[in-house]
């Protein structure tokens, strides 16, 4: 049994759970609609998995284990609890309280992904859990969160912007969370809020990555400045 292994039984075993907290996790950081959906799903190697839309669709924590299986296309089960099956158990059908939903294609998982999501709250601090068995996805431990909004909608809490720059910090200021500060390309990078809230937490940058995303909406012109971008997100 391979180390990546070992680690995915880890994190989704309760018994174990104080032990597991020091393992390392992607935290996806960025502001509304700014493009984190298309990131997360070439990571995973997946596309049309993850639900879009206009506005605020991620609207509570998305734990995202991903489990390299190098004979399977795409597996994934979506729940509200962290104790997941094993691939072993969901071949097997060795399972015993079936408290999740199985996706055996993009489609299906987009849509339980969606029939879970609270539609009757602006923000749910309660994370819902995916597992996710394929050939194309990493050994990674990936946490999406609702992306930072600067003025809330008329009929959003007055006080929305900051319930969610609360639970994303309640994430990233964890010593064991890798951050991804998405930033939009066409934007100063100056300007990134989700650079701004990382550096809170993490002012010597040695948890951060800073990502580009929605780099085809560059001109030629601004294209052939992206070394001068890089060097800004380097400081």
């Amino acid at each position: 049994m391979n180390c990546p292994i070992i680690t995915s039984k880890l994190r989704w075993n309760g018994p174990i759970a104080d032990f597991i907290e020091n393992l390392p996790q992607l935290v996806m950081l960025g502001s509304q609609s700014v493009g984190k959906t298309s990131i997360i799903e070439r990571i995973i190697g997946h596309i049309g998995i993850m639900p879009t839309g206009n506005g605020m669709v991620t609207r509570q924590p998305l734990h995202m284990r991903l489990c390299y299986a190098p004979n399977v296309e795409f597996v994934a089960v979506v729940s509200e609890s962290a104790s997941l099956p094993s691939l072993q158990d969901l071949e097997s059908r060795n399972v015993t309280n079936k408290n999740y939903r199985v996706a055996q294609s993009t489609d299906e998982m987009r849509k339980h992904i969606t029939a879970a999501l609270k539609k009757n709250v602006w923000l749910d601090v309660k994370p819902l859990f995916v597992k996710i068995f394929s050939s194309k996805a990493p050994n990674l431990y990936l946490i999406d969160l609702p992306g930072l909004i600067t003025i809330p909608a008329d009929d959003q809490p007055d006080d929305l912007d900051e319930q969610i720059r609360n639970l994303i910090l309640s994430y990233i200021k964890q010593s064991n969370s890798i951050i991804i500060a998405v930033s939009p390309a066409n934007q100063d990078i100056a300007n990134s809020e989700s650079l701004k809230l990382a550096r809170q937490v993490d002012p010597s940058g040695d948890r951060t990555l800073g990502v580009l995303s929605k780099y085809d909406l560059l001109g030629e012109d601004e294209r052939q400045g992206k070394p001068r971008r890089q060097q800004a997100v380097d400081r």
